[in-house]
């Protein structure tokens, strides 16, 4: 059975601090502004080891795009 991950603060918001699953409001996550992408929170870690070593088998984010943004990766 996955056990719950444990939850970090930072100066930016809150952040996976391992494996595990875990709940988050986003309003308390770590946002980025990603030029051209808009602000996200990635869910599945800031880079790819993160991703890799948390999150393997998931990949996901929440973006905000400003009025007449293209959608695009």
């Amino acid at each position: 059975m996955v056990q719950e991950g444990r939850l970090k603060q930072t100066e930016a918001g809150l952040v996976a601090d391992g494996p595990g699953w875990f709940v988050m409001n986003a309003r308390e996550a770590r946002w980025f502004d990603k030029p051209g992408q808009g602000w996200s929170v990635p869910l599945t870690g800031y880079d790819e080891y993160e991703a890799e070593t948390f999150f393997p088998m998931l990949g996901m984010a929440i973006r905000v795009m400003q009025p007449g943004e293209p959608f695009g990766t």
